[in-house]
């Protein structure tokens, strides 16, 4: 059932996808490598495999298509942290309260070289984040669970928008699978709990 759902959804969102890149809903074109590279990812994120296999998968996917020497999820709230196995170095638990009250306000994409954004990540990093080029909130419409933290490139380049459209996308995703996650984790507990019963 749950993978008939998710499965259901994963068709949707890669249906969306090419509606909004063909019909030019985002300024720019999502590009054919992107369009393929979250039809891949939205295939992790539904596939029956353990959390921390299909973020290897999805994240070796974004890193191919960026470029980029690695990325890493951080979770705003404990408690869904407690539910869902951390992935250390993948999906960890933020500690930075000025990271979560930022994209609380605005739930837009940060890019270090942006004149907006730049000045922002000099108030907000920490030495762990000083090669951290691109934070994308991992949310769906208004709820937002957590950050993006992408690493700069190899090259040293800086992300294209076309890049920061696909990171964006793919954000989206990652916020369905970290939901699945917890939709799966409430459903063992409850059957745990009625087995005791």
């Amino acid at each position: 059932m749950r993978a008939a759902a998710v499965a259901g959804w994963v068709l949707m969102m890669y249906a969306r996808f090419i509606l909004i890149s063909r019909f030019g809903l985002f300024r720019l074109p999502l590009y054919k490598k992107h369009s393929v590279a979250l039809r891949k990812i939205s295939e992790a994120a539904a596939s029956p495999i353990p959390i921390g296999e299909k973020v290897n998968e999805i994240f070796s996917t974004m890193r191919l298509i960026s470029d980029s020497s690695d990325m890493k999820v951080e979770l705003f709230e404990k408690e869904i942290i407690r539910r869902i196995d951390p992935i250390p170095g993948k999906i960890e638990y933020s500690r930075n309260d000025k990271l979560d009250a930022l994209f609380r306000r605005t739930s837009e994409a940060l890019h270090r070289n942006s004149l907006f954004s730049g000045a922002v990540f000099e108030r907000l990093e920490n030495e762990e984040d000083r090669d951290v080029d691109l934070m994308i909130p991992v949310k769906e419409d208004t709820a937002i669970i957590g950050v993006l933290k992408v690493r700069a490139k190899k090259d040293g380049k800086a992300f294209s928008d076309s890049e920061i459209q696909f990171f964006t996308a793919a954000s989206v995703l990652l916020y369905h699978l970290i939901e699945n996650e917890l939709l799966h984790s409430e459903y063992m507990e409850k059957r745990h709990f009625e087995k005791e019963i």
